[in-house]
């Protein structure tokens, strides 16, 4: 694990307590689990502690939200342009971890303070800019507008700050597609807990419900009430 952390540019000296008391030193997070196969490799189990966390999401319900490689990657990009040192990742920072902080955890919390607020700053702009400049490549459908963020390092949690970010204020086109996506993703999320929930038997009414509810008529929607 410590050569992954090194690779990764990731805390490779996490100080825990185990159950007993004692501390010990864990590569990147003790949330991440290591087997040895029964073919003698070694795999690596629960990635997500792999990626550091999303402080413009700070919310512990929020614990999932972390940041893509590739907008890591453009912040290290971004740091060498400026000629400045980084400090190694903590992906503990921000998650319900306990760990033991020691003199290197305020400049690794302001380092991801920083890459947050690269992505309002830099990020989101330099996305807009690219869908104002080839909207025929990613303004045609749902995985044109995934493209456009991922390349950038940008998760789709951010469409709402694009749509109400000012550079759009002039780019009609844009937010209606964007109103569009939205709408899509919220459907997507209304009809999987729908259906969570609903007994096989009655899908197809429930279904039937939804799309009038969503689509219908008002003198429709108002028999269904």
């Amino acid at each position: 694990m410590i050569e992954v952390a090194e690779k990764l540019h990731l805390e490779d000296n996490v100080r825990v307590k185990d159950g007993n008391g004692v501390e010990k030193r864990i590569a990147i997070s003790p949330d991440i689990k290591g087997i040895l196969g029964s073919n003698q490799r070694k795999y690596i189990l629960d990635l997500l502690r792999l990626s550091p966390r999303d402080l413009n999401y700070p919310q512990i319900e929020n614990e999932t939200c972390v940041l893509r490689p590739e907008l890591i990657k453009s912040f290290k990009a971004h740091k060498v342009d400026k000629n400045e040192q980084m400090s190694k990742i903590n992906c503990n920072i921000g998650t319900e971890i306990q760990f033991i902080e020691n003199e290197e955890t305020p400049k690794q919390k302001a380092l991801l303070e920083e890459m947050a607020k690269y992505i309002i700053d830099e990020t989101i702009p330099s996305v807009i800019k690219s869908l104002k400049n080839n909207g025929s490549t990613y303004l045609t459908n749902c995985e044109g507008i995934s493209q456009a963020f991922h390349e950038q390092g940008l998760n789709m949690r951010y469409l709402g700050k694009m749509y109400h970010h000012p550079e759009l204020d002039n780019h009609l086109h844009i937010k209606i597609f964007l109103e569009r996506i939205i709408l899509t993703r919220c459907l997507k999320h209304l009809f999987r807990m729908a259906m969570r929930e609903t007994n096989i038997m009655h899908m197809n009414l429930m279904l039937t419900r939804l799309f009038n509810s969503i689509f219908g008529q008002k003198s429709h929607i108002e028999l269904l009430e």
